[in-house]
């Protein structure tokens, strides 16, 4: 109820700037796909805002008494602690770092809806598609980090609990860039749910030996080993894109080390 509580004064106060908040990750699974919230945990609360709406988003937050703790590198996000609460808070402005995968905020918050049922206040509800897909980018990390399936029940329950069907979900999973992380992630998660999508798929000459080779590899090697922070670079569009990534993760890990 603490989560509840803290989205319906976020949300509250970022209606009555103008400003359209969509709840993300573990909030959002907690009190929209789980039957008894309890069983899911959940450390922060992950918002998302339009990037035009950041700067006003962030400024509220503050004039709220909202202590903002930690400026991302890339300004993915910004983080803020209240006092006497347990939970940070995540105002994101983007899903991931630039260049890594191709699911963007500007699309997951035009497909979201309008709910004001779930936290007592106006917030945006990812489309399930885009909820499932939005999970696998947040997988692929925790798994590199801790070598463990973070909340594995989530993408069931998530399919379970929006009736998702397997073919549209591999076509939501291709056209939302995330067709390639899923594919590493799946076998992993192997619920019969994720066994359908994985066969929907089309064949990926790129994508599937790199996901076989990294489920391999990767737990062989120390938790956050450099090789390891490789595959969600790699597990992109395309090599240049990739690339990219991996030279502007390169850049963002330098500076955490310089700060």
């Amino acid at each position: 109820m603490a989560v509840r509580e803290l989205v319906r004064r976020l949300a509250t106060l970022l209606s009555a700037e103008g400003v359209d908040l969509a709840v993300l990750k573990g909030a959002l699974l907690q009190h929209a796909v789980y039957d008894d919230p309890a069983e899911r945990t959940v450390n922060d609360v992950d918002l998302l805002v339009g990037e035009a709406d950041f700067s006003r988003a962030d400024r509220a937050l503050v004039r709220a008494g909202f202590l903002r703790a930690y400026d991302e590198p890339g300004h993915r996000q910004h983080v803020f602690h209240l006092q006497g609460s347990r939970f940070a808070v995540d105002l994101h402005r983007e899903l991931f770092f630039p260049g890594e995968f191709r699911l963007r905020a500007v699309d997951l918050l035009a497909r979201a809806r309008r709910d004001t049922t779930i936290f007592g206040a106006p917030v945006l509800l990812p489309d399930p598609y885009d909820l499932y897909a939005h999970l696998f980018g947040h997988f692929v990390h925790t798994w590199l980090s801790t070598r463990e399936v973070h909340h594995p029940r989530d993408f069931a329950l998530v399919a379970a609990r929006f009736r998702l069907e397997a073919s549209a979900c591999a076509r939501a999973l291709l056209s939302s860039g995330m067709a390639r992380p899923a594919r590493y992630g799946l076998p992993l998660i192997d619920d019969a749910f994720a066994r359908a999508v994985l066969a929907a798929l089309p064949f990926d000459p790129f994508a599937q030996p790199l996901a076989t080779a990294v489920r391999a590899i990767v737990p062989r090697l120390p938790a956050n080993h450099g090789l390891g922070l490789l595959p969600p670079k790699l597990l992109n569009r395309s090599p240049p894109s990739a690339l990219r990534a991996v030279a502007g993760g390169t850049l963002r890990r330098l500076r955490r080390r310089l700060r």
